[in-house]
């Protein structure tokens, strides 16, 4: 659904399961939620466990190991790591005790085994992920524990039968012993099991993408960029760096870690916000040490060193709602004394109803349209390809959820229609031209709606000016100029992007053979136009130099760019100088040695 979890309706949800759970959770009922939130963590832990050595889900997506319910592998370590402290907090405190479900009894034998089998399953997944900061979050947490142990400490409270007034801190001692081992010995797990890793920028490049987005302005400064828009940020203030790797064309929506991103999306304002709360938070939860709020320094703690997806913001709030409920009863007001109180609780509570059925309503519309637009894209990529009816189920997407990218990808359906149209040798001329005319205003029309809904994604420039480009290729006039114009805007968006530099190249070179095929017109012309020619040299020239500044601004961002370097030889070829048309094609076959048709143009110029 692209539902980022930063945006601001994210953060409202967040807030309402805060206010929710520690309001309508008394403390009587607090072992019950950690109950369920464990055995929740248990089964993700199971199917997970499962998921190393045999899929368990019918979809093709989930077929990849490592597949989990909650995100990456890293996120559901860190989610796991928060399940097993509270576990550990739990077993640490008072002893298990026999649990009644439905007027049924379970022993406490039976309690104990299922807390030591979740225990097992949770270190066992942990250990297999090896995550440094889920390890780091166990020692801080395991330290607390040991801490509120030893402040509880008394020998007169003990009863006379424990022998041994330590043996609680035996097990997180233990715990804290092997975490803290396990953050600097890295085991060679990857012989184990194989799981994919995660990218994602340095902490040092996040940092200095915030500094750099309050940097922007005074309202950037205060209030940050806006929820869920480090993206956009990032394709701004990155540097060049990540264009040696294989992931310079992808856009990182958060940074290293949630607090450094909050700073670029909040602001200075937003950030003190943040860490009022911890702050807050740790001094009361200092005060009466409990599993709740070891949960609940885990997930806040890992702010500093991890970025957060939905449901480590889920269990954010959720720990802390459950660890405010649990301060026992809370003061109630009665409004049947007052009409008027009464009359305004009851209409609150109708907004409320009325707004939750809206939202859901809302959610569901946005999930169906996400659907439609995933089997949209499937039939439009399907070895069979069904474009016409990819295109009426994305084209549904959009009419049920506007978002950009729903817009972007139909635009680019538009254009392979386009092309289907120009092979097709079924349709006369004149309805090519009627279909074709349909189908390019549907294409630009798609494109431009995509940059009324987002004109700070600098993909939706990128794609117009693709689209114009096209148009270009098949001599739509001023479609050149266009198509320039708004890869310049997506480069005034993403100033480190090479393609987008290439791009405004290629369409320099297309423009240049055209000029090329007028000139070769006026010259066999029977009255050759002298005059015309001279200046049509001149602009020629003029263009390729342009092409030429692209081309070789874009090798400058990215060294090893092989499509740079092969435009930019066939440009040269067009001037006429073929030491640098073959030097450029050179570069091309280091990079691309398999490539027949650059060796064939090697041994041509070298000829």
């Amino acid at each position: 659904m692209s539902f980022e979890p930063d945006t601001f309706f994210s953060f409202i949800l967040y807030i309402l399961v805060f206010f929710f759970f520690s309001n309508l959770i008394s403390k009587n009922q607090l072992s019950p939620a950690l109950i369920s939130f464990l055995a929740s963590s248990g089964i993700l832990v199971l199917l997970f466990l499962i998921q190393i050595f045999r899929s368990v889900f019918p979809w093709d997506f989930a077929k990849i190991s490592g597949f989990n319910l909650i995100g990456s592998v890293q996120s559901l370590a860190v989610f796991l790591g928060g399940a097993f402290v509270i576990l550990i907090g739990i077993i640490s405190g008072n002893p298990l005790s026999p649990v009644t479900i439905r007027g049924k009894v379970i022993s406490k034998k039976v309690i104990q085994g299922l807390a030591g089998l979740l225990g097992i399953l949770l270190f066992l997944a942990i250990f297999l992920i090896n995550f440094w900061v889920v390890w780091l979050g166990i020692v801080f947490c395991m330290a607390i524990i040991i801490f509120n142990k030893l402040k509880n400490l008394s020998a007169t409270t003990l009863p006379t039968a424990i022998t041994n007034p330590l043996k609680p801190l035996f097990l997180p001692l233990f715990i804290f012993v092997l975490a803290l081992v396990f953050i600097f010995l890295k085991l060679p797990i990857g012989n184990i099991v194989s799981l994919p890793a995660e990218i994602s920028p340095t902490y040092k490049a996040t940092f200095d993408i915030s500094i750099k987005t309050l940097k922007e302005g005074a309202k950037n400064f205060v209030l940050g960029s806006g929820p869920a828009t480090f993206g956009y940020q990032y394709s701004l203030h990155r540097g060049t760096g990540p264009n040696l790797t294989d992931f310079w064309q992808f856009r990182f929506d958060q940074g290293a870690a949630a607090l450094p991103t909050f700073l670029a999306e909040w602001g200075i304002l937003g950030a003190l916000i943040i860490l009022l709360m911890m702050i807050i938070f740790f001094y009361q939860g200092f005060k009466n040490i409990s599993p709740v709020f070891v949960g609940g320094f885990y997930f806040l703690i890992s702010w500093v060193f991890y970025s957060v997806n939905l449901s480590l913001l889920f269990a954010v709030f959720l720990m802390m709602g459950l660890w405010q409920a649990s301060f026992g009863p809370r003061k109630e007001f009665s409004f049947t004394q007052s009409p008027q109180k009464a009359f305004f609780t009851m209409l609150v509570c109708v907004i409320l109803i009325v707004g939750s059925i809206l939202g859901l309503y809302s959610v569901s519309q946005k999930y169906y349209a996400a659907a439609i637009y995933t089997k949209g894209l499937n039939l439009i990529n399907a070895k069979e390809p069904k474009l016409d009816e990819g295109i009426v189920k994305i084209n549904k997407a959009c009419q049920l959820d506007p978002k950009d990218i729903y817009f972007r990808n139909l635009s680019q359906a538009f254009l392979l229609k386009i092309n289907e149209v120009l092979n097709n040798q079924n349709l006369s001329q004149e309805q090519k031209q009627t279909e074709l005319q349909k189908q390019i205003s549907n294409a630009e029309i798609s494109a431009n709606n995509a940059i009324l809904i987002n004109s700070k994604n600098s993909q939706n420039w990128l794609q117009l000016g693709n689209v114009y480009e096209n148009f270009a290729s098949i001599n739509v006039t001023g479609a050149a100029e266009l198509a320039i114009s708004n890869y310049q805007k997506a480069q005034e968006l993403d100033p480190q992007n090479p393609q987008i530099l290439l791009n405004i190249g290629r369409v320099y070179k297309l423009t240049a053979e055209t000029i090329r095929v007028q000139i070769s017109l006026l010259e066999v012309a029977e009255k050759k136009d002298e005059e015309k020619i001279k200046e049509l040299k001149e602009t020629l020239n003029k263009t390729l130099e342009a092409a030429l500044k692209y081309f070789e601004k874009s090798k400058e961002l990215k060294p090893n760019f092989s499509a740079a370097y092969y435009l930019a030889a066939q440009t040269y070829e067009i001037k006429g100088e073929k030491q640098k048309a073959l030097e450029n094609y050179q570069i091309v076959l280091q990079l691309e040695p398999n490539n027949e048709d650059v060796k064939k143009k090697i041994d041509e110029l070298t000829k």
